[in-house]
């Protein structure tokens, strides 16, 4: 089973430097081919993404993402959500814009690129179906 190994200060009002937080985060993913998927053929539909936003708030932004069975392109699907996802995320945390109530704007904007891309391929939106599991992390705050 993989682990996840992170080294974080335990007083994180001592140091506010950016860099310092930076260097001290640490994050580790790691997926294996369900036995299923094996026996069908399917290729592995997990996918994962982070980003260190420098902005007025530094912060690390993290996205999971498993693809859905049943849809043909579901690891294309979680590929982009998770890419997505931080981008979206870290411009928002850059602007010092990241509100509670932005998930429904995250989600929005992840159904514009999941059926753009879709209509690149030349199938239907839910052929990319996947889940979404996405946090901003700083020193005093996250989302």
């Amino acid at each position: 089973m993989p682990t996840l190994s992170v080294d974080l200060p335990v007083d994180f009002s001592t140091n506010t430097d950016q860099t310092h937080w930076k260097n001290r985060w640490k994050y580790v993913f790691a997926s294996a081919i369900g036995s299923l998927h094996l026996q069908s053929g399917q290729p592995c539909q997990d996918a994962a993404a982070a980003k260190w936003s420098a902005g007025p708030r530094p912060c690390l932004i993290l996205a999971v993402s498993d693809g859905a069975g049943s849809a043909t392109h579901a690891e294309l699907g979680s590929r982009q959500v998770v890419h997505a996802a931080v981008d979206w995320l870290a411009q928002r945390a850059e602007l010092d814009d990241l509100q509670a109530s932005d998930a429904p704007l995250l989600i929005a904007h992840l159904q514009q690129v999941l059926g753009q891309e879709a209509t690149a391929l030349g199938v239907e939106l839910r052929q990319l179906a996947c889940t979404l599991s996405a946090a901003v992390i700083a020193p005093a705050w996250a989302w």
